[in-house]
């Protein structure tokens, strides 16, 4: 994905350690979640990673614009790419712990949760495939669509929990 960023002009190889950089922060995310799981409750972890998740393509889709100097141009993928492993890492976890808190977990709710994680999942791929009049798949005409993509699969996320998260509380005030 780094190779095709219009951010800096990157090797396969520059790329390959970005990823890398992204995978690192990915594994060691969850070590650090869990640290910080016994003081903040899960709606505070979700918070925070989605808005590293958040700031992160944030920042990679205003680097592609020429807002940032090009000369830190590197430094911010490599920044943002930590930010965004760090992001995904506990998302997942920090979801099931919030349904189990505020709704309960059965069968159904996993189910539920498996469905619609995949299909997401699988609206990414498909929507670089999506061939254009010209015969080329749209990601070889605009490289930062994958960055576009996530970055609006993260905002309708963010705004999902958010309405959860005021549909909680007015049903809190209701029963008392």
């Amino acid at each position: 994905m780094f190779q095709y960023l219009d951010v800096v002009q990157l090797s396969a190889s520059e790329a390959a350690h970005i990823t890398s950089v992204l995978s690192f922060f990915y594994t060691i995310g969850p070590f650090f979640s869990a640290l910080i799981s016994v003081w903040l409750a899960p709606d505070t972890i979700l918070v925070y990673h989605y808005a590293c998740l958040l700031g992160g393509f944030t920042v990679l889709a205003l680097g592609s614009t020429g807002v940032f100097h090009s000369s830190h141009n590197l430094a911010l993928v490599y920044g943002t790419s930590g930010l965004i492993g760090y992001g995904f890492s506990a998302v997942i976890p920090a979801l099931y712990s919030f349904v189990q808190r505020h709704f309960g977990l059965d069968d159904r709710v996993c189910g539920l949760f498996a469905f619609v994680s995949g299909t997401f999942s699988l609206a990414i791929p498909l929507g670089l495939v999506v061939v254009s009049s010209s015969g080329e798949a749209a990601f070889e005409q605009q490289p930062m669509l994958l960055i576009y993509l996530q970055l609006g699969f993260i905002a309708a996320s963010l705004a999902i929990f958010a309405l959860l998260r005021l549909w909680i509380s007015v049903e809190k005030r209701r029963r008392k």
